[in-house]
């Protein structure tokens, strides 16, 4: 299944090509054509960026003359179709051409390319890719740049897009700035990284010594989830060719810059949220925040806001979306449910932007113009492992659920620690309702004890973290059974979604140590009264059971009432994190980091102020925590009283030696 983001990247080049590549319509054994005429028509073919015509032209030509000169204007006829990659026509055109004999004689580097490029047009690869680039260098612009084009098709034909990519990096030196050919070339460029895997691309990051390519690298791992990370590329690279020459603006920016009409900022506000028993808790919360965001901004609070039953599924979704355009709303938000999103596709009418409250489900994409707003657990993954790298965290194991939001924070940690350089060392699954662990995190920790005397456990010394892709039950089972087999001083991560968004020290004390990703009005009670979102903060205590989704809600309408300052790549400080607008239409959400500690999470030290957090609570008195933890795990493995003394439950039951 093909991702959304390698979808946006692939139709983006395929877009830019189409504009480019010229049609042709074949050239049946060629007439005699000489002197004006031959003119005429070389010139009308080069007016009409038919090269195929040119080629024509020129095999017509050559009928009239002989030896050298014939030789001459059949080889000017290939080299036409190789300069425009028009492969497919050259077994054709070299059926009618009689020279080939003398070539050697009259050009021989260009008659070695014209060889490979004829061979690799009947499917041979192997030996025209060594005559290409056996060719000896330098040589005239003309034959370097068919050498690199050919070679560029060659890579693309064998699947090695990366160094597709480098011929084509290295074309561009050779074609003048701001022409059809260097703009086809550069879309020519991004189209063979978009069908790289991520791997091959950082590694021949770490190997190029060409800053250009280099760049393009870069960019490429950049886009798109990265977004907030480009402007700084930008800036650092103002002369590459994808800065200088608009390409990246174009990516960046064409897409919603088309789609994000001025709003009527008078004009009523529809939110569409399901009336659906499942959903209450989660639609009171989110709608409680969009009231609280209506009323706080002085530009919104006097425009009607319109609540509209969604429904569950996509007919009732549509009524609702009917019903919000038939009343005048200049913006909707919603829906809520990612089944209904890819409804809006097929709804032929003239729509308001649309703030849709979840991601499209994973066999769909995001419909044109739509923009996407979630807490998602690959956002949280993704920051997370940022973070650990700033920390200093550069090996890690993973230890995650086995079901959809696990595997979901497995697959984005995984791809963004590896993509910025980290080591995931290991990793090992739980079932969902698993509530005895010690198998899985023997192996993934490699414990070890002395065969002797008391269990004194040691865990593998080439990791220095560990990132738990589990809910909030899941980590207050696993972290006491880090600790009791040795992982105490190992960093701990996981996700926002192991706190509710409210402290609750009975019910996070087992969570101690561990960081996650959340909101910053989730730690504005830690902060103090003075805190800018302490009052939101308030009011979702006061309002609702869920203050994360209450800050959701929250920023959904701030961010739709500025969706032009986004798309202008303005960042939105939200109750949620910090909000830019990625190329592909998604709000990308930057969170804060908090640690629990006592049962509380409290801000995390930022480790780019050069003191690292320690993840490690204070362990002084191991012997007795270890007991405490003990006790904690057989109260969790038997619902026995963590109380009773050690002999109450035989250790050997948590698969000790």
């Amino acid at each position: 299944m093909q991702t959304s983001e390698t979808f946006i990247k692939s139709l983006t080049a395929i877009l830019l090509l189409a504009l480019l590549l010229a049609l042709g319509t074949g050239c049946a054994p060629t007439p005699v054509i000489e002197g004006e005429q031959l003119q005429q028509r070389l010139a009308q073919a080069e007016k009409d960026q038919d090269p195929e015509g040119m080629a024509c032209a020129l095999l017509g030509a050559s009928k009239q003359t002989q030896g050298r000169q014939r030789a001459e204007l059949q080889m000017q006829a290939m080299e036409v179709l190789i300069d425009a990659s028009l492969f497919e026509k050259l077994p054709e055109y070299a059926q009618q051409v009689d020279t080939q004999t003398i070539w050697p004689d009259i050009a021989p580097y260009r008659a070695q390319l014209i060889r490979a490029a004829t061979a690799f047009a009947n499917g041979e690869t192997t030996q025209p890719l060594q005559d290409a680039r056996n060719l000896p260098l330098p040589q005239e612009s003309a034959v370097e740049k068919r050498r690199l084009i050919i070679l560029a098709a060659i890579y693309e034909h064998r699947g090695d897009w990366v160094d597709a990519a480098r011929q084509y990096s290295l074309l561009a030196d050779k074609l003048d700035d701001g022409t059809p050919a260097a703009e086809k070339n550069q879309a020519a460029i991004w189209n063979a990284l978009s069908k790289a895997t991520n791997p091959e691309i950082q590694n021949r990051l770490t190997q190029t010594r060409d800053g250009i390519f280099a760049g393009w690298l870069e960019l490429s791992l950049l886009f798109p989830n990265r977004q907030s990370q480009i402007p700084a590329w930008s800036q650092g690279n103002p002369n590459h060719p994808a800065v200088r020459s608009g390409f990246l603006q174009l990516l960046r920016d064409d897409r919603f810059r088309t789609e994000i009409s001025p709003m009527d900022e008078t004009a009523p506000i529809a939110v569409l949220l399901p009336r659906d028993e499942r959903y209450k808790t989660a639609v009171l919360a989110i709608y409680e925040g969009i009231r609280f965001a209506h009323a706080a901004n002085a530009k919104t609070r006097d425009r009607e806001l319109l609540l509209l039953d969604s429904g569950t599924d996509t007919e009732q979704f549509l009524g609702a979306l009917n019903a919000a355009i038939d009343r005048g709303a200049s913006l909707i938000i919603g829906p809520l449910l990612r089944e209904q999103i890819p409804a809006i596709e097929e709804f032929n009418r003239a729509r308001p932007p649309i703030l849709a409250l979840n991601q499209p489900p994973e066999d769909a994409f995001l419909p044109q113009g739509v923009i996407s707003f979630a807490l998602s657990p690959e956002q949280d993954a993704r920051a997370t492992a940022e973070r650990m790298l700033l920390d200093g965290h550069q090996r890690a194991v993973v230890f995650h659920a086995n079901d959809r939001n696990g595997k979901r924070g497995r697959d984005a940690f995984v791809h963004e620690y590896t993509l910025l350089g980290g080591t995931v060392v290991g990793q090992s699954a739980f079932e969902p309702n698993q509530t005895d662990f010690s198998q899985q995190l023997r192996r993934l920790l490699d414990v070890r004890s002395p065969n002797d005397g008391p269990f004194i456990p040691e865990i593998r010394s080439d990791i220095d973290a560990i990132f738990i892709s589990a809910n909030a039950r899941q980590l207050n089972l696993i972290v006491p059974q880090l600790d009791f087999f040795g992982a105490d001083q190992l960093s701990r991560f996981s996700l926002g979604l192991t706190w509710a968004g409210r402290n609750n020290p009975e019910q996070d004390m087992d969570k101690n140590g561990t960081i996650i990703p959340t909101e910053p009005m989730l730690l504005s009670e830690t902060r103090g009264p003075d805190d800018p979102m302490r009052q939101a903060y308030e009011q979702a205590l006061i309002t609702t059971k869920q203050p994360r989704l209450f800050a959701f809600g929250a920023d959904a309408l701030t961010a739709g009432t500025q969706l032009t300052a986004l798309a202008d790549n303005q960042v939105i400080d939200g109750l949620t994190g910090r909000l830019t607008l990625s190329v592909n239409g998604v709000i990308e959400r930057t969170p804060v980091f908090g640690q629990f500690i006592a049962g509380r999470v409290k801000p995390a030290i930022d480790p780019r102020t050069g003191r690292l957090p320690s993840t490690v609570i204070d362990y002084n008195q191991r012997a007795r925590d270890r007991q405490v933890a003990e006790q904690k795990v057989r109260g969790a493995l038997y619902g026995q009283d963590p109380m009773l003394p050690a002999h109450a439950s035989p250790v050997s039951n948590l698969s000790t030696p």
